[in-house]
């Protein structure tokens, strides 16, 4: 439903509005056009029009939208905004009971300090961490060097052995295990174990049944 309004010359206004059920529904009340008149007693007047909360006739009414309860403006704002200082004040009230400001300080304090001294030793313990990967590399290259020299030690005794035997005794040779003395480190003795290629053995075990 609209209704468009004239202003003093100048360009209409319109207004929409929506109607509610009860709205929809209602039927209009008789308009009184005669000489009647209606006796009010001023208790019931005053039940209608009266302040639930100064107890007073309503100035500048103010309703709600829930209950359609009329409340003086000034009467409602003052108890509302009373209303949420008095909460603030009991959920302060709840924590100063609960928690010491100065025990809270303290806590928090020492939260502080205990943070600062785990990164001190996460700190510490990384570049520990970093040195002794550092010497773990040192040592695996010793170890590797190690087993270069005893490879180029190992070649000559096999070829050696292949040149004085020549029925197919190199398996045997091939088997050999050699020990290598400890690394300046101090490392473990490393054992080196050769063993045949299968299709040696294939060879040899032809030979044999020849």
């Amino acid at each position: 439903m609209s209704q468009a309004v004239q202003t003093n010359g100048t360009q209409p206004l319109s207004k929409t509005w929506e109607l509610s059920l009860y709205e929809l529904q209602r039927t209009p009340q008789e308009a009184i056009t005669d000489g009647l008149e209606i006796v009010v007693s001023p208790r019931s007047l005053h039940s209608e029009l009266m302040c639930p909360i100064c107890l007073d006739m309503l100035k500048n009414t103010m309703t709600t939208k829930e209950c359609l309860h009329r409340f003086c403006a000034d009467c409602i704002i003052t108890a509302l905004r009373d209303e949420y200082e008095a909460h603030q004040e009991r959920v302060l009230a709840r924590i100063n009971k609960h928690n010491n400001q100065q025990a809270l300080s303290h806590s928090i304090e020492e939260g502080l300090k205990i943070q600062a001294m785990n990164r001190l030793q996460r700190g510490k313990k990384q570049q520990i961490e970093n040195g002794s990967g550092a010497e773990d590399n040192g040592d695996s290259s010793h170890c590797s060097n190690a087993s270069t020299h005893s490879n180029q030690e190992a070649g000559p005794s096999n070829k050696r052995t292949k040149t004085s035997d020549d029925s197919g005794l190199e398996l045997d040779n091939n088997n050999a295990t050699v020990a290598i003395d400890p690394v300046m480190d101090g490392a473990s003795e490393i054992e080196l174990v050769f063993r045949p290629h299968p299709t040696l053995m294939e060879k040899d075990d032809s030979a044999q049944t020849r």
